[in-house]
């Protein structure tokens, strides 16, 4: 009888583990990359006004990066703008982690000021012409 409870702890304890790895993965869908990083995006965070939207994407390297003077990190979430007519983007807001995944400390954060944010062409073949794609539901 002891052995069937410890079975059965075990099989719910590793259920529960599941449901939460799960949930903190929730959103994220990959949609590329390459030997140094994978591109993801949230598009249940997707916002359209008129002919542009807004979404969060994601992207998580394989080593740590440090472009910056604040310290490594490991992955980096930015909010991006398309514009779905025009057919370009603009960044709205980066921030760093010192984790994976969108884990672990801020190493530093970002937001750019509406008149300073550059306006940037889609690359064709591209991982952001895949983003442009799903937030603007081109195909």
């Amino acid at each position: 009888m002891k052995l069937e409870n410890h079975k059965m702890k075990k099989l719910l304890l590793a259920i529960l583990l599941t449901i939460i790895s799960t949930s903190a993965m929730a959103g994220w869908t990959n949609i590329g990359g390459t030997n140094d990083f994978d591109e993801y995006i949230d598009i249940s965070t997707k916002r359209k006004v008129g002919n542009k939207v807004k979404v969060w994407a994601l992207v998580n390297f394989r080593i740590p990066q440090n472009d910056n003077n604040d310290g490594a990190y490991l992955s980096e979430v930015y909010n991006i703008e398309f514009d779905c007519v025009n057919e370009n983007y603009k960044f709205l807001s980066i921030t760093d982690y010192a984790e994976s995944m969108q884990a672990g400390k801020v190493v530093s954060s970002f937001n750019y000021p509406p008149e300073k944010s550059e306006l940037r062409n889609i690359t064709p073949n591209s991982v952001m012409e895949t983003k442009f794609k799903l937030a603007c539901g081109k195909k």
